[in-house]
């Protein structure tokens, strides 16, 4: 699975104003469970930030990835203090294999102490953006200390997913939702959930050194 560009393996800095697009994986038909993968636009995987020294992701246009904007920590390394800001989403269309569906979100936040501030994001299949507590940072659960702040949500399962890692959410404008925003890793169900998110997470492919 290809990604567009990817920050990784303790790299830092910054991501602006690039156009990302067509990055779509087929997975074989028999992938399900766990070893399904999602193309990516822009890939922050094990990556650099730091209190002091944040990377920033802002002001790209990413459209028709299966996965947007994906921070990820694996846990040998973090992924945390990213400030995600004023980038544009459209269409993040789910994974669909034998007897399953993976629905992807526009930003996925999979790491601790992260802003996702005046982005937009239209047609999403999982959230717009995903304070995601799936993956293990630092001996516990990811999504702590992080926030999503207007941000503007049109077609998408829901608003903003807030994890359960104590992620919070504020002055989200969202149309044709379940829910502005919903508690825990999973779609509200009636549009497009339950997602199976929390249960079979579907995995971005880094390329490593």
């Amino acid at each position: 699975a290809q990604n567009g560009i990817q920050l990784s393996d303790g790299a830092a800095g910054k991501i602006t104003s690039n156009t990302v697009t067509d990055d779509v994986y087929v997975n074989p038909s028999d992938c399900y469970p766990g070893n399904c993968y999602s193309a990516t636009g822009i890939l922050l995987y094990d990556s650099g930030g730091t209190s002091g020294s944040h990377v920033t992701i802002s002001g790209n246009t990413v459209s028709n990835t299966q996965g947007a904007i994906v921070v990820v920590t694996d846990g040998a390394e973090t992924a945390d203090y990213n400030d995600v800001t004023s980038n544009k989403v459209t269409s993040t269309p789910a994974i669909v294999v034998t007897g399953f569906t993976y629905l992807l979100d526009g930003i996925d936040l999979c790491s601790d102490h992260n802003t996702a501030t005046s982005n937009t994001v239209f047609y999403s299949s999982g959230a717009g953006v995903h304070l995601d507590s799936s993956c293990t940072d630092g001996g516990g659960s990811s999504g702590s200390s992080s926030s999503a702040t207007s941000n503007t949500v049109n077609e998408a399962c829901a608003g903003v997913l807030l994890g359960n890692s104590g992620g919070t959410a504020s002055l989200t404008s969202s149309f044709n939702v379940v829910e502005v925003t919903a508690s825990g890793d999973s779609c509200p169900v009636g549009n497009g959930g339950p997602s199976v998110k929390a249960a079979a997470k579907v995995k971005p492919q880094p390329k490593h050194r």
